[in-house]
């Protein structure tokens, strides 16, 4: 089961989260393909986030899941929860999936969801409608926008161009932090190996306004 297996973007990723930790205060985060949770569950730990929500749609991902969040103890697991979150019901032609929880994200944090061109229409899919029902339901005005962090390992140049032609399509705007991300990883204590670290791709995703 790839969903419980930890995977070299979740480092990366948690290392961010570590640097940039301010960030992530009074805020609520969302994970999508949380897996194992460790980026979710290093923002739980190392920031003051109102809520960490963590999510993933296969049952036996999602046991595993729940069983790690628990490990937090009682002075972390009352922010931390977990949702199944399937990415093909979300932004369909019938608009009845809504999760007041999972709408409400002030950042959604991924890590290693970029590997299969079949699924990223609905990923993308679902990072616009959970960026675009947050901004609404929060009325932002002069607030910081919504944003996502995007991490992967770019094993397959086709397979990102498809994820780039669907932010596009979404009007999704992406920043690359790519070499700030791999500098902050090399020198963290979570130990990514060369050959994937130079791999690695960041990206903060926003809408277009």
């Amino acid at each position: 089961e790839t969903g419980c297996m930890l995977w070299p973007a979740a480092l990366l990723l948690s290392a961010w989260v570590v640097a940039h930790a301010e960030e992530f205060d009074d805020r609520h985060l969302l994970e999508l393909g949380a897996g194992v949770g460790l980026t979710g569950l290093v923002a739980a730990t190392h920031s003051s986030a109102k809520s960490v929500t963590l999510t993933d749609s296969c049952p036996p991902t999602l046991h595993n899941l729940r069983e790690n969040a628990e490990q937090l103890g009682s002075d972390f697991s009352p922010r931390v929860s977990v949702k199944r979150l399937d990415w093909n019901a979300v932004g369909g032609e019938n608009g009845a999936w809504r999760d007041e929880q999972l709408l409400r994200a002030d950042v959604v944090l991924a890590a290693d969801v970029v590997y299969d061109p079949d699924i990223l229409p609905a990923l993308v899919r679902t990072l616009r409608v959970i960026l675009d029902e947050s901004a609404a339901a929060a009325q932002r005005t002069d607030q910081q926008d919504v944003r996502a962090l995007v991490a992967s390992e770019r094993r397959s140049d086709s397979t990102w161009r498809c994820f780039e032609e669907q932010l596009a399509q979404h009007g999704l705007r992406q920043h690359d932090l790519s070499v700030e991300a791999r500098a902050i990883a090399a020198s963290s204590v979570f130990f990514i190996p060369p050959t994937s670290l130079e791999r690695m791709v960041l990206v903060e995703l926003t809408t277009s306004r």
